[in-house]
């Protein structure tokens, strides 16, 4: 090993510049104006978040589609393209002994909802009991440009608003106090991540054995791309430099190899010390950044409440609610009471009573969600079945919002029909959609009250309505926006979608009631949200949903804004995150 103060004078070329960096990118930080941005509004408008509590959201990884490892050794057509990872398993008992395991936790911790597992069928496969077998097969998944869950130097992570730093020698498996997991502790010292370089590809549509690599980097992070293992312990970081010039296809008989796969994929290593990250961060500042990701951020869940925290905190000036899609008899954060007009301790309650949610093993039943929404805002009618909360609606001119977060496709029960009865709203052939939902809630008189509601260029409704925004996590429809005008207008086959774009359009063929990751879901929430002439907002990394709820919630303030003319236009928020506006 050759030791060394800082990386930053080691070789400026090869794969140890992986480690050499810019300046870090704050995760969750809002800078936003500390005045109102909605001045000359004399009623606040309502925002109520409806968020997936699905067990899916406990889970700590959340992958883009990958090729299988085994099609690096030797080829065949393994391909995944469900957020999920799914790699090789065999732990100390022999218990998973050479079983290809689905993945869902890094961290083995007693407060996981779903215990560890093995084979393809498990909810709760975990990396920390397989790890070194796993990881020398496959080093992906520790890299955040393939598991966008995983740890990122380039990130600064924060604790959600209002809770304090997180300890790197004891870092929370949960930092809400009370919770299951909050003294369930862990020392991180030893932590690992990788930082991915694209330098190869492959030919053709699949990596084929060893013979199919090349030198042209393909934006896909391959096996044999070149990467750098790094280990944060004690006062230092160590570098693990791996690069590949593969020959000759592989086999685990390869994996004793010094290094390992040295004869297939010609392995290099080399290895260097350091006491200052390619960020700027000493040791001291890396394990506090280490820390605070791994107790506020590693889960999706967190992903959500640092979101909604953040946001909240950034724009206290919204009247608030939340609930939940599945236990919304448990937590239902009504809106501050009539003439309440200073918000803080009506924030500060619901971010705590979020934060307290432990979650459960649970399906994603949105659209029953999406209506408990609905039937909330109906509550002034004397037909509504509200389960006994207050009107949110105290103005005749108020506004009325709902978000709806998830990580996944839909599934559970159609909707209640409790107000409307709701079918085919949108005539386009599918009947008990989200967007059919969103539909009823928008298109129906929710109050009693006068019909002085204004009007935007995108919501010409005057009467009291529901406008839908809905945020998918992760996951992606098969529609396409090829003029990037913030709507669909292709096909998964290439073929135009109709122009103009209507409610009735063909969306997608499908049956609501199917199960399965069917991605016609994640268009029908594009779908809901121009049904109610509201936003859809598609979000890939951790750090795009606080930008996207962000960008989400100034579009509302535009629109309750008597200053503004222009609401938000729709664009690209990153290289992974999109906002759509109704027209």
């Amino acid at each position: 090993m050759k030791p060394s103060a800082n990386l930053l004078n080691q070789a400026k070329a090869g794969v140890l510049g992986l480690f050499l960096g810019t300046a870090p990118v704050g995760a969750a930080t809002l800078n936003l104006s500390s005045s109102p941005l909605f001045l000359g509004v004399s009623v606040d408008p309502n925002v109520f978040f409806m968020t997936d509590d699905s067990g899916s959201m406990d889970w700590e990884i959340l992958v883009d589609g990958f090729h299988y490892y085994t099609t690096y050794w030797s080829g065949g057509t393994t391909f995944y393209n469900n957020g999920r990872w799914y790699s090789y398993s065999s732990d100390a008992d022999d218990a998973c002994a050479n079983t290809r395991t689905r993945y869902s936790y890094i961290f083995g911790d007693p407060d996981d909802v779903y215990a560890d597992g093995c084979g393809t069928g498990t909810n709760g496969g975990t990396l920390e009991t397989n790890l070194d077998q796993t990881t020398v097969r496959d080093w992906r998944i520790l890299s955040a440009d393939f598991n966008f869950l995983y740890y990122d130097p380039a990130v600064t992570y924060k604790p959600w608003p209002g809770l304090p730093d997180a300890s790197f020698t004891a870092a929370r498996s949960n930092p809400q106090p009370g919770t299951d997991g909050y003294n369930d502790t862990r020392n991180l010292n030893g932590f690992v991540y990788e930082l991915w370089r694209d330098d190869r590809g492959f030919t053709g549509d699949s990596p084929d054995g060893g013979a199919s690599a090349t030198a042209t980097p393909n934006g896909i992070v391959d096996v044999w791309d070149s990467h750098a293992r790094v280990t944060l312990s004690g006062s230092s970081f160590t570098v693990d430099a791996h690069t590949y010039a593969p020959t000759a296809d592989c086999s685990a008989a390869n994996i004793t190899e010094t290094p390992p796969f040295a004869s297939c994929f010609g392995t290099t290593v080399t290895t260097a010390t350091a006491t200052v990250d390619g960020f700027g961060r000493t040791v001291d500042e890396a394990k506090q950044n280490v820390a605070n990701w791994y107790q506020y951020h590693r889960r999706r869940s967190f992903v959500s409440k640092n979101a909604i925290g953040s946001v909240i905190d950034g724009l206290p000036e919204f009247r608030y609610g939340l609930s939940l899609i599945n236990d919304y008899s448990d937590v239902f954060v009504e809106m501050p009471a009539t003439g309440v007009t200073d918000y803080t301790s009506h924030n500060a309650s619901l971010l705590n009573t979020f934060y307290s949610y432990e979650w459960q093993s649970q399906g994603t039943p949105l659209r029953r969600g999406l209506e408990v929404a609905g039937r909330y805002y109906t509550s002034s009618q004397a037909s509504s079945n509200n389960f006994g909360k207050g009107d949110p609606v105290h103005d005749s001119c108020q506004q009325n919002f709902t978000v709806l977060f998830t990580d996944g496709y839909y599934n559970g029960d159609p909707p209640r029909n409790s107000d409307f009865a709701i079918a085919d709203e949108d005539g386009d052939g599918v009947t008990d959609s989200l967007a059919d939902v969103a539909m009823a809630y928008y298109e129906n008189d929710l109050s009693d009250l006068a019909d002085n509601v204004p009007t935007t260029p995108s919501d010409l409704a005057v009467y009291q309505h529901m406008v839908t925004f809905t945020v998918a996590f992760g996951v992606t429809g098969e529609l396409v926006d090829t003029d990037n005008d913030g709507w669909p207008d292709q096909y998964a086959d290439g073929t135009a979608m109709p122009d103009p774009l209507l409610e009735s359009s063909d969306w997608g063929d499908f049956d609501p009631e199917t199960g399965g990751d069917i991605p016609e879901k994640i268009d029908d929430m594009w779908h809901a949200a121009f049904n109610s002439r509201g936003e859809y907002v598609a979000a890939t990394r951790p750090n795009e949903v606080v930008d996207a709820l962000e960008a989400a919630l100034k579009a509302i303030s535009d629109r309750t804004s008597s200053a503004s003319s222009v609401a938000l236009s729709s664009g690209f928020l990153g290289s992974d995150t999109q906002v759509y506006q109704a027209r």
